[in-house]
């Protein structure tokens, strides 16, 4: 089974966060760190209020972005490969944006870009991992990196908030691919549309 991790590695969630941050959090006295992993951590000191309004405001618009460029030629590749493929996240399924249920608007993310496969909720990604029998998982959030890689192999993809960590890692899909290809030997070459 192969497990991908959706924010920072499905989407640009994080690049979009700190985008449109820019913007909101110019209204407070904070200390930026563009390195930073939380909303918290990248814009220090606002009032703790101020991140949860940030999240509704602009939460919907975050998560529902196009995927990055790879993913959906990914996802058929390892399904004309019979690979098991699912996503493993920790996006809080009761939360909700505009009314609409995280849970939900992940669902309909994955349908509206085609890009669907079995997604598992959780609050731990290596008991997750464990239970499903994971045997590779692309993920981003540097403690998720350090605690999976004691037992599965893992490509991290690659942020400024986890450029320390060493390992196998990748900054795009077509690099992930390769490395799938690779390990896999796939008899089909995964195969990108360049955008003209």
């Amino acid at each position: 089974m192969i497990a991908f991790d959706i924010d920072g590695c499905i989407n640009k969630s994080k690049e979009d966060a700190v985008c449109y941050g820019l913007k909101f959090f110019a209204g407070y006295q904070v200390a930026f760190n563009k390195d930073g992993y939380y909303l918290k951590d990248v814009f220090q000191g606002a009032p703790p209020q101020a991140y949860e309004i940030f999240w509704q405001k602009f939460g919907y618009d975050i998560y529902t972005a196009p995927p990055l460029d790879g993913v959906k030629e990914t996802v058929y590749m390892l399904k004309e490969s019979n690979i098991l493929a699912c996503y493993i996240t920790s996006r809080d399924t009761c939360k909700t944006f505009g009314g609409i249920t995280f849970e939900q608007i992940t669902s309909d993310w994955l349908k509206k870009y085609d890009i669907q496969l079995p997604v598992y909720y959780c609050k731990d990604k290596l008991q997750a991992a464990k239970a499903l029998g994971v045997r590779l998982m692309v993920e981003d959030k540097p403690e998720n990196i350090l605690a999976l890689r004691d037992f599965t192999d893992v490509i991290i993809f690659r942020h400024g908030y986890n450029r320390y960590i060493d390992g196998v890692s990748a900054s795009s899909w077509s690099e992930i691919a390769d490395i799938l290809n690779k390990r896999y030997n796939f008899s089909t070459q995964i195969t990108y549309l360049t955008k003209q």
